[in-house]
């Protein structure tokens, strides 16, 4: 959230017009929504109530194998690549 604050803030701060990489905050906007879709799905997968265990970090290993578990490891390591390219665009 403050990031995102940050992305509106930062250049108003500058007295510029927008980011230094406008395309690239927004690229790290649309992969942050992806893995986001990406990680809800693979809660729904199981049900409702497998999607109540993963609110709890400790509880993500009790989810049913199966490639539930696949497209939650996507939804991580397109948060890690959105967040990435957004501390590129704020540095």
């Amino acid at each position: 959230m403050l990031s995102g604050f940050s992305n509106y803030l930062w250049p108003l701060l500058l007295g510029s017009r927008d980011m230094a990489f406008p395309r690239l905050n927004a690229l790290s906007y649309w992969v942050y929504l992806f893995a986001g879709i990406f990680s809800i799905a693979a809660s729904c997968w199981q049900g409702a109530r497998q999607w109540l265990v993963q609110l709890c970090a400790v509880c993500v290993t009790h989810l049913q194998p199966g490639p539930n578990i696949d497209v939650y490891a996507l939804g991580m390591v397109l948060y890690g690549i959105s967040t990435t390219v957004g501390s590129i665009t704020l540095s």
